[in-house]
Order: structure tokens, then sequence, then C-alpha cells
């Protein structure tokens, strides 16, 4: 049973939907916001607090910053920021 989805175009196995480096993003995106990112724990804490729109706002301009760390677009992944991940048995 299930109370509602979300329908959305594409394939989780695509592979431009994974984020590469989900903990540098989580970490950029939490240092734009001045949360500690030394201990996962209160980074998470502190990221949790926030609300969605100031996540969203700094990871537009991520995707922005990696384009010009990373160089030219090399993939599609490079237009769309972060993304899901596929997380090990101990995420936290």
């Amino acid at each position: 049973y299930f109370s509602g989805l979300i329908a959305m175009s594409g394939s989780l196995l695509s592979h431009f939907v994974f984020d590469k480096k989900p903990m540098e993003t989580t970490r950029y995106i939490a240092t734009a916001h001045g949360c500690p990112t030394e201990n996962v724990g209160e980074m998470l804490n502190c990221l949790q607090e926030l609300p969605m729109e100031k996540i969203i706002s700094v990871d537009s301009k991520l995707s922005n910053v990696q384009m010009l760390t990373d160089g030219f677009i090399s993939e599609i992944s490079a237009l769309l920021g972060s993304g899901p991940v596929v997380e090990g048995n101990d995420d936290g």
C-alpha cells in the first residue's frame, strides 16, 4: 500500500543521475550556510534545520563552481548538480 507518488521523467539507472562526490557536495552546502563540516552528525543536524530554499539556492551555485573547477562540461551530470547516491551500510 502507498499513499502517493511522485511522477518524474528519466531513469535512476542513467549514469548521470548520481552525485559522484556526495560528501564534497554536502560539505560545500554546509560551509555556505555556516554549518560545521568536521563532525558529520553535527553537520547533518545543522543542515536539517535549514529551509529547503536555502539548500537549493546553494546547490544551484555549486553547479557553476563545478563547471569552472572541472573544466568545460564533460558530461551532462555537470548540469544537474547533486542527485541521488547509493549509500553504504552505515550512512551515519
